[in-house]
């Protein structure tokens, strides 16, 4: 399979220069997903904040921003933490997960540590891809967010809730990524070898986004909690 680009600084051929150039774009968008819940008053975690760039993005929203990655080879932001124990239980006003839960050895740990480490009424933001998206469904093995070994987790929406619901955590809203279908079909259409598959991976991620419209079945769920 091709390599997947999610903490990469820089990169060289076209696909991963526009992925860039669309993941500075997203920083604005993910901003307006977490608005209702950030002030200057607020304390900001990004869970696997990989090399900074959404902290470095938020700070200017937030009191403080914090993060945690376990890879250290790809820290270089101040405050970001390889150990999660080193922020102050019931310290943060918001957890943010941009796709991750999928990466983690025990979700049931890592959610414990999210409910103990929030305010109470604080604000959870999960991310994850949708095994029951239009690009799920249509691509099969060859779907790139299944990432193998990579992705240990595979979620459904009424699988992340009820697994949020068992440790204290109520739905306030759900959303999307919408960019996240494009990224994933083109790369998809690369891991079934077609030669064309920049072009084809457009063509269609603009058939699954129109389908999504009408049927709510986005390739990336964002789903917002509240920690009771």
């Amino acid at each position: 399979k091709a390599t997947y680009t999610s903490y990469k600084e820089s990169e060289s051929s076209l696909f991963e220069k526009l992925y860039f150039l669309a993941q500075q774009a997203m920083f604005t968008y993910k901003r307006s997903i977490i608005k209702p819940y950030i002030s200057r008053n607020k304390v900001l975690l990004d869970f696997g904040a990989g090399s900074g760039n959404f902290l470095r993005y938020i700070i200017r929203y937030v009191s403080k921003a914090y993060g945690v990655e376990k890879n250290r080879d790809i820290n270089s932001h101040k405050d970001i933490s390889a150990n999660f124990n080193k922020i102050d239980d019931n310290s943060l006003d918001i957890i943010t997960a941009w796709h991750v839960l999928e990466h983690v050895n025990n979700l049931e740990e890592t959610l414990i540590t999210f409910k103990s480490k929030l305010k109470k009424h604080g604000t959870l933001l999960i991310a994850v891809p949708n095994l029951k998206s239009h690009d799920a469904k249509h691509y099969k093995k060859y779907w790139a967010a299944l990432d193998a070994p990579r992705h240990l987790w595979h979620f459904t929406k009424e699988g992340a809730i009820d697994l949020a619901s068992n440790f204290g955590f109520s739905l306030i809203k759900t959303t999307q990524l919408p960019l996240d279908v494009f990224y994933i079909s083109i790369l998809s259409e690369k891991y079934k070898g077609n030669k064309l598959f920049f072009i084809v991976g457009i063509i269609k991620s603009l058939w699954f986004t129109l389908r999504n419209i009408f049927s709510n079945r986005p390739s990336s769920l964002v789903l917002l909690f509240k920690s009771n």
